[in-house]
């Protein structure tokens, strides 16, 4: 069983879990991000868009083959049933493959001080008395100053 005290727990290590332990621990925060799968299955499994103006924001360098799938390409959409098309010359998104991401996400944080879990469930939390909580886990309880809830759709 463990019980500790840290900055940050962040309760899932997908694509959101881990960009915030990232960005915690590049802030000098201990972070320790726990996820109910193993790591190697935490967040998405498809492929995704995501916008390339959000990479710079979040200090993330853009993704490069093999996590990048394609290069943004042209959106043509029929404007009703005429003959009229609508075209987006650059969409913003890259086709990013989110397994790829997920797993340079969590290295990356990892780098940076973040103690990552993998097969730890998180039962419930609760206030600690001290502005903090205390987050239950099937590993045992860990106390945090701030809780991240990036559990996402699992």
């Amino acid at each position: 069983m463990m019980e500790s005290a840290v900055d940050v727990v962040v309760v899932g290590a997908g694509s959101a879990g881990a960009g915030a332990a990232l960005a915690c621990a590049r802030r000098g925060l201990s972070v320790v991000c726990v996820d109910g799968r193993d790591l190697d299955g935490a967040g998405a499994r498809w492929i995704n868009a995501l916008p390339h103006a959000l990479f710079a924001p979040a200090n993330l360098p853009l993704p490069v083959p093999p996590v990048l799938v394609s290069r943004p390409e042209p959106l043509v959409m029929i404007a009703g049933w005429g003959p009229d098309r609508i075209r987006i010359a650059d969409t913003g998104m890259f086709e990013v493959d989110m397994r790829l991401f997920v797993a340079d996400l969590q290295q990356q944080a990892r780098q940076h001080g973040a103690d990552l879990r993998g097969r730890t469930r998180v039962h419930g939390w609760r206030p600690d008395g001290r502005g903090g909580a205390w987050v239950d886990t099937d590993q045992g309880a860990l106390r945090a100053r701030h809780v991240i809830d990036a559990s996402g759709l699992g």
